[in-house]
């Protein structure tokens, strides 16, 4: 990982530096359309849909949406940003997917059982 810090010289807008930097409205959409496809409230697990596969699509849509947010300091963001709505929505149904996943995975997936004094020896 690499990290650094910058500060904008007198004088610099930084809100035109970060419009040059990133396509913040693209982003806030896909933030919106991730709440509007999981909507919390609607993702029941139809009669024959996988629970399993619904939470693994619910996160890898939510990584790939997250991993491209360059995660601005709040005060360089529009006031109705959308990530905080999305995160909660994400939580939602991930924790209303999950006990049905984990039994489609204990189904599914030939575990092998780990020995207690096995564990510290990886």
């Amino acid at each position: 990982m690499k990290v650094f810090h910058a500060r904008a010289d007198a004088g610099m807008y930084i809100g035109a530096m970060i419009e040059d930097a990133w396509e913040l409205s693209e982003l806030a959409a896909r933030y919106e359309e991730f709440v509007r496809r999981w909507r919390p409230e609607d993702r029941t697990v139809p009669e024959g849909d996988d629970p399993l596969v619904l939470r693994l699509r619910l996160s890898t849509e939510w990584l790939w949406l997250v991993r491209r947010d360059p995660r601005l300091p709040v005060k360089h963001l529009a006031d109705d940003w959308p990530a905080e709505r999305a995160e909660k929505t994400f939580r939602a149904v991930h924790d209303r997917l999950t006990p049905g996943a984990r039994e489609a995975a204990e189904r599914l997936l030939d575990l092998v059982p780990v020995r207690p004094e096995a564990a510290g020896q990886a």
